[in-house]
């Protein structure tokens, strides 16, 4: 059972869940966190890495990753999903929002491990970032989705997002407007 996005703001972070019977925490992805993303890079297959990132990547360079980590935490958002402790801790899922030259809307990506998909991992991250994204002014969230990764498009439809096809492309614009924050 799959509990609730905490409530999104800082101080609910970090917060445990639990996705396919395993405890999970999710938090602010931080600058000690490079290495962990390093090694959750390396489990992606190539599909993933063209899905996610559209195109071909080999490796994510350690100084690439350090910036992913290393972003702005009251302007930008990076969350991880990890599971384990310690040594033995690994990142699981990322989900990032990052806003745009329009401050009021924000460019909003995720990937989960594999063999941890299906589990509402993504769905409780957009739930999470969608909250606090809206807290900090935030009125719009749009990504870029391939139009073969139906499970994406799905969690954007459940959400009331817009669809439109990017002509050229084998992808679509979700576009998804939060309203005014609550609370």
């Amino acid at each position: 059972m799959n509990r609730a996005c905490p409530p999104p703001d800082a101080a609910s972070l970090p917060a445990t869940a639990f996705f396919g019977g395993r405890p999970a925490v999710m938090r602010f992805l931080r600058p000690d966190d490079a290495d962990r993303l390093l090694r959750f890079f390396a489990t992606h297959t190539p599909e993933t890495i063209r899905s996610r990132y559209g195109y071909s990547l080999k490796r994510l360079p350690p100084e690439r990753a350090a910036e992913l980590v290393g972003v702005n935490q009251q302007w930008d958002a990076a969350l991880g999903v990890f599971e384990g402790s310690g040594a033995a801790e690994q990142l699981i899922a990322v989900a990032r929002c990052c806003r745009l030259t329009a401050a009021r809307s924000a460019e909003i990506a995720f990937v989960v491990r594999e063999d941890r998909r299906r589990l509402g991992i993504a769905r409780s991250l957009f739930r999470c970032l969608a909250g606090l994204m809206r807290k900090r002014g935030v009125d719009r969230l749009v990504a870029q989705v391939d139009k073969a990764n139906e499970p994406m498009l799905a969690l954007f439809r459940s959400g009331g997002a817009r669809l439109t096809p990017i002509p050229g492309t084998t992808a679509v614009l979700a576009s998804l407007g939060l309203g005014p924050p609550r609370g």
